[in-house]
């Protein structure tokens, strides 16, 4: 729309010319952050910059607070030569050596633009998003929601009642776990895909402020974070699984799938394409956003049920996209 109006001519000229004002907001971010957590001098952090945006702040936050960083690729360097600034299972494998190397308190991986962060414990071990999520939660010293995505494990709404909190499952996306966030008043969301929502930050994800509130998990509690990531409890999943399905068919195709599962008597929501509840575990079928495709992840208490739930959704998917294909 704003697009059409600029081409069209249909935009109005300015009366005056504006002004251009440079405000630097480093200092009032330090003080906001250094404020409202509470870390012990001398925690070991090993952290990958992804040669992004949060090697400009972390260092000056981190010596203000007594905190040792040892770091990596922390030159800002929009060609990312170390590695793309995604931080995953395969960019963060030197980060998950050089943890144990230097005897860290545990290490994070930045993105580009420090909106989301990925942490790995004493043990070297890359930690889901969800059970980080989780993590932030057992130490959570207010009392409400916790929003977080569907594809998110069953050990985390576990972790969720057990603290005390009402668990709220919302579609995937940021633009949904930020406004549900602000909106319902939660004490903390969180995605699969390693974005952390603060309502102290007015909601907002901000990947530097989530380490330093790790930090400060570990500081208070004294415990290695690899004893606290294994108290939660870990259940079998798959990976996202992708089915070749055209785009004017897919919401149809998983429409479909959502009405043979309950009449069969499952409980499924409908919150992001359908999620099919059962007794030991679950499955989630959704339109891809930007794909001709339907995607599907299950979760299971066990291997030999995951195999099945996921043999039998298999079957269900290309089932209905055959039959939507052929009607």
């Amino acid at each position: 729309e704003l697009k059409k109006l600029v081409l069209e001519g249909g935009a109005r000229r300015g009366e005056k010319k504006g002004k251009l004002e440079k405000i630097d907001l480093t200092q009032p971010y330090l003080e906001l952050l250094t404020s409202i957590v509470n870390v012990r001098p001398g925690l070991k952090i090993a952290i990958d910059y992804s040669n992004g945006a949060a090697a400009l702040i972390f260092p000056k936050i981190a010596e203000l607070l007594g905190i040792k960083v040892e770091g990596m690729n922390e030159i800002p360097d929009g060609s990312f030569p170390g590695h793309l600034p995604e931080p995953n299972e395969e960019t963060l494998k030197p980060l998950q050596r050089f943890v144990v190397e230097v005897g860290a308190d545990f290490g994070a991986g930045f993105d580009g633009d420090a909106d989301r962060v990925v942490f790995v414990d004493d043990k070297g071990r890359l930690i889901p998003g969800d059970i980080t999520l989780a993590v932030y939660v057992k130490f959570l010293e207010k009392k409400g929601k916790v929003i977080y995505d569907v594809s998110s494990s069953s050990a985390l709404r576990e972790v969720i009642r057990e603290a005390g909190c009402e668990p709220v499952e919302m579609r995937v996306g940021r633009a949904f776990l930020l406004r549900a966030v602000r909106e319902l008043g939660a004490v903390m969301g969180g995605e699969k895909s390693n974005h952390l929502y603060f309502p102290e930050l007015h909601g907002f994800d901000d990947a530097v402020y989530a380490v330093l509130k790790m930090a400060e998990i570990v500081s208070k509690s004294g415990r290695k974070l690899s004893e606290i990531v294994d108290e939660i409890p870990k259940y079998p999943s798959t990976p996202i699984l992708t089915f070749e399905c055209p785009d004017e068919l897919k919401k149809k195709v998983v429409e479909e799938i959502a009405r043979r599962y309950e009449s069969l008597g499952i409980r499924v929501s409908r919150i992001d394409g359908v999620k099919a509840y059962f007794d030991d575990g679950w499955v989630l079928i959704r339109p891809s956003n930007t794909m001709p495709q339907v995607k599907m992840t299950a979760e299971a208490k066990t291997e030999e049920r995951l195999k099945q739930i996921v043999q039998e959704a298999e079957n269900l998917i290309r089932e209905k996209i055959e039959s939507a294909k052929s009607s």
